[in-house]
């Protein structure tokens, strides 16, 4: 971890990983479980986070590497109405 990067596990010296495959090494030379941690993009390389829930489907982004407004607002809902977001997904998905 380091200032810059509070959450995310660096290299020994602190700086991030140079690419992605040298971050998904590092969880698997660390011990870590590969499937609660993720190699991710950060400034001036490649770091890992812990996953929030490792069942939780990922959320995939669009050609941009950004997630779309409505995607944003969905998943907002879902955090601030647990109960009407579950039920809506039943209604639609169902």
């Amino acid at each position: 971890m380091s200032p810059e990067h509070p959450d995310m596990i660096l290299s020994k010296d602190g700086s991030p990983f140079a690419n992605d495959q040298a971050a998904k090494s590092a969880i698997t030379r660390l011990g870590l479980d590969p499937d609660a941690h993720e190699a991710v993009q950060v400034e001036g390389g490649w770091g890992i986070r812990k996953v929030d829930d490792p069942a939780a489907p990922t959320v995939k982004k669009g050609a941009s590497g950004k997630q779309s407004e409505t995607l944003r607002k969905v998943l907002a809902a879902k955090e601030e109405y647990p109960g009407y977001f579950a039920e809506a997904c039943r209604a639609l998905c169902f």
